[in-house]
């Protein structure tokens, strides 16, 4: 639910709060970090992409975390 949520909000967001990175999104970058590292790279990343409910999370996870 609380995943939904976020989702929601990011499908037409770069950011949580305005047009910055702000400490929303360092807050839930390594929350979300936590459970990428728990779990495993191509398990999460095969979760969130093969769920198009989780579009938003996904992208929002490349920008901020996944940074190469």
């Amino acid at each position: 639910m609380a995943l939904g949520v976020l989702n929601q909000h990011l499908l037409t967001r770069t950011y949580l709060v305005g047009e910055r990175i702000t400490l929303a999104d360092i807050c839930v970058a390594c929350n979300l970090l936590s459970l990428y590292q728990w779990v495993s790279t191509v398990l999460l990343l095969y979760i969130l992409q093969s769920d198009d409910s989780r579009r938003g999370i996904c992208f929002w996870l490349q920008v901020h975390v996944f940074v190469t």
